[in-house]
């Protein structure tokens, strides 16, 4: 199984709704630039990411074109700001947005291992400045979960895991819970390459349940689908029937 989880974007919601979404904020973006002064980077910063998530009227932006905008907005911040040196800076928590939707840029471009290399050096930064810049707890989750999605599209489930489960307790410890479904699923898939299916089911489990208490029908869709597969083997690993149904 490949990771399949999805988290929140424009670009899969439903095409009326993306097209009103995207009016919307097209036109606010008009309305706050009409307001701001040229040297209000913040501003633009956050403008100049807004049209990244926005994306193209025919879905995300290309590699190239996601990155170029992504680093224009990281630079009116951050001038010395360089991709191959993430380790060296100090960022703020839209910083730390826009440095890992670089790394979203080389995942839907399908260059798992360059995203890996975004994501490994921002989840240590976060890691190491957890103590002393409280807001960028939340953002763990958020590395984390692309980084252990990243790890496990590659195979390298061990590695996966661990990222997850420290992203897991953040979550817990910190009261930070809207990547935790999704990082929940993520040890799930792991766990079920790793043969430990019986850990799989409960983590899928705890997963769905929790997607079901958000209203995230869209995950939670796909967890039915990845329980059937698993259901189809479970007599094979003496999984039986039943607990799988009572997970969907």
């Amino acid at each position: 199984m490949k990771s399949s989880v999805v988290m929140y974007d424009l670009n899969v919601q439903p095409q009326t709704k993306k097209i009103k979404i995207r009016e919307d904020t097209f036109a606010k973006h008009k309305q706050l630039e009409s307001l701001i002064d040229k040297d209000d980077t913040l501003s633009r910063q956050l403008i100049l990411r807004s049209k990244y998530l926005l994306g193209t009227e025919n879905g995300p932006y290309s590699l190239d074109a996601g990155l170029s905008m992504l680093l224009d907005a990281m630079h009116l911040t951050s001038p010395k700001f360089d991709l191959d040196q993430i380790s060296r800076g100090l960022y703020t928590e839209n910083e730390i947005k826009l440095i890992n939707n670089m790394a979203n840029c080389y995942i839907r471009a399908g260059r798992h291992y360059d995203a890996i290399d975004i994501l490994k050096p921002l989840f240590r930064y976060l890691q190491t400045n957890l103590k002393n810049i409280p807001p960028n707890r939340a953002q763990i989750p958020m590395v984390a979960f692309n980084y252990a999605r990243e790890l496990e599209i590659v195979k390298r489930y061990n590695d996966a895991i661990e990222i997850a489960e420290y992203a897991r307790k953040i979550c817990i410890d910190y009261g930070v819970y809207t990547s935790l479904s999704g990082i929940l699923m993520i040890l799930a898939e792991c766990y079920y390459h790793l043969k430990d299916h019986e850990k799989s089911i409960e983590l899928y489990r705890q997963s769905y349940y929790l997607f079901k208490i958000i209203e995230d029908e869209r995950n939670l869709a796909i967890i039915k689908t990845e329980a059937k597969k698993i259901s189809w083997i479970g007599t094979r690993l003496n999984i039986t029937q039943e607990t799988v149904n009572h997970m969907v």
